[in-house]
């Protein structure tokens, strides 16, 4: 078994190892809500390799793929998944050194947090990263709204601006990393823009008050798996300048909910960290209901720094 860098061509066969992965794990865990058993877009596999340069990997067995792993860095924040072996190969080993490379990948490349989301009813998984030296950090949700139900429309919707144009594109990523230093330095989340641009995977909202950048949303609109209906805007990261108030964090999410209705969608998905306790009891005020649930567990010694008060909506789960 060998590890090298994944390409393009082996994206089809990552596809269908992850797919065996997931369907081995809900046919011995069965309790476990979990939906990733599912064949994916090819484009959102090559949009996830691109982002990660030469920091996403695949093991292999002769010309087989029986394993790979997804790495991701936000600034100085680098986490990784999804990472599935091939039924026949698990237990081998195969899992630990794509882990244990993916961490070593990120140190590398400057990440002073490293870690990943894993379901937090799946003992296997559990055990497997801590086995390995993970620590448990915080539960992550994943809440939904029908928007199509205005019953919960309490503040009216903060403009946006979706112009990517390559006249202005530098500026805006400019601003961007500028709010999300405030938030926390190094986070960096001008790869996750670019990329949903490049793949046409979805649209950035940019929310400006007073003609400064008060705060952005990166938002996909493309499927996650071929079979679902493309019905669900999800919002992959939405952050607010630390000193928004309730008020004006809560007119961004409506202008998030206006545009999913404005481009067709029936629902909107929402990330959280479990410790941002009153965003999240905000989203549940404004009608989200929880629908998922993420254990958030980190490396020694790169644990996670986080500010409770700072409004950054996301996720460690591709």
């Amino acid at each position: 078994m060998q590890l090298r860098a994944m390409e393009h061509a082996d994206i089809s066969e990552v596809n269908r190892v992850n797919r065996d992965a997931f369907r081995a794990l809900l046919k011995r865990e069965k309790h476990v809500a979990f939906v990733a058993a599912l064949l994916r877009p090819n484009a959102l596999w090559d949009m996830y390799r691109t982002a990660g340069q030469d920091r996403c990997f695949v093991a292999t067995a002769g010309k087989r793929i029986v394993g790979y792993a997804i790495t991701h860095l936000w600034g100085t924040v680098g986490w990784f998944g999804p990472l599935g072996v091939a039924p026949d190969w698990q237990r081998q080993g195969v899992g630990k050194d794509l882990a244990l490379m993916s961490v070593d990948s990120l140190e590398r490349n400057g990440a002073t947090t490293i870690g990943l989301e894993t379901m937090p009813d799946s003992v296997s998984n559990l055990g497997f990263y801590s086995r390995l030296g993970f620590q448990s950090n915080a539960m992550s949700f994943v809440l939904a709204k029908s928007v199509l139900n205005s019953e919960y429309e309490l503040a009216e919707p903060l403009m946006y601006q979706t112009d990517f144009s390559s006249t202005h594109k530098e500026a805006i990523i400019d601003e961007c990393g500028e709010l999300t230093g405030k938030i926390l330095p190094g986070l960096d989340y001008s790869g996750e823009i670019h990329q949903t641009d490049k793949y046409k995977f979805g649209t950035t909202l940019f929310f400006r008050h007073d003609d400064k950048l008060i705060g952005f949303a990166v938002c996909h609109s493309g499927k996650y798996f071929r079979s679902e209906r493309a019905e669900t805007l999800r919002v992959k990261i939405a952050v607010a300048h630390p000193a928004a108030g309730r008020n004006q964090v809560d007119r961004l999410i409506a202008g998030i909910e206006a545009f999913a209705r404005q481009s067709g969608k029936y629902r909107v998905h929402m990330n959280i960290n479990a410790r941002h306790d009153s965003w999240y009891r905000l989203l549940l005020e404004r009608g989200y209901r929880l629908v998922a649930t993420g254990l958030r567990m980190t490396w020694d010694g790169y644990e996670e720094e986080i500010s409770s008060d700072a409004p950054d909506f996301n996720r460690w789960v591709g």
